[in-house]
């Protein structure tokens, strides 16, 4: 009887989550997989054109600066798409990404990820101007550059900014369009 409710309760809290939109419950991307994906020769698909990407480098607790990019991810590089939740309109990470992250980080500090660096793309939604979206989106990355470098201590000479605003996304307006990417650049 106990195990036939705890179901119930699970359905319908599922069922309630899913109408509200709330993200907390969203599944967490193994690092295992995440190194698989990033990995040379692992387990990826093509992402979008590396040729329009311009990186920029950032340091911990500075704001993004224009820089000498490194050279674009060739267009079969390995990447792993991950879910990290921001507020609409904020580069505030959401509580319940730490996992992902915690995740994402456990993946780049491994030893067979170690020499290689990384982009952290960036996206928002359709909401907006091409301007504050592109703003925004390198907002994005940087606070996930920001988390992986001081709070799980992934290498900041490893990772690098980018942010292509609401490039790519599916013309909503919808969380999952506010997202980041992680391109191995080889």
């Amino acid at each position: 009887m106990v195990g036939k409710m705890q179901k119930q309760l699970a359905a319908i809290l599922a069922t309630a989550v899913a109408m509200i939109g709330v993200p907390a419950l969203a599944q967490v991307k193994p690092a295992d997989e995440i190194g698989s994906e990033l990995r040379p020769g692992g387990q990826h698909r093509a992402h979008g054109d590396p040729h329009n990407l311009s990186l920029e480098i950032v340091q911990p607790g500075q704001a993004p600066e224009p820089a000498a990019p490194p050279p674009p991810p060739q267009a079969n590089a390995p990447h792993s798409d991950i879910t990290v939740y921001f507020d609409f309109n904020s580069a505030t990470i959401k509580p319940e990404s730490m996992a992902q992250l915690r995740e994402l980080a456990s993946a780049l500090n491994k030893p067979e990820l170690a020499r290689y660096h990384f982009a952290i793309v960036g996206y928002t939604d359709s909401k907006g101007s091409d301007a504050q979206n592109l703003r925004l989106s390198v907002l994005r990355a940087a606070a996930v550059f920001e988390i992986l470098a001081t709070k799980f201590s992934t290498a900041p000479s490893r990772l690098y900014v980018q942010g292509l605003g609401k490039r790519g996304a599916g013309g909503s307006d919808a969380a999952k369009d506010r997202r980041v990417e992680i391109i191995n650049l080889l």
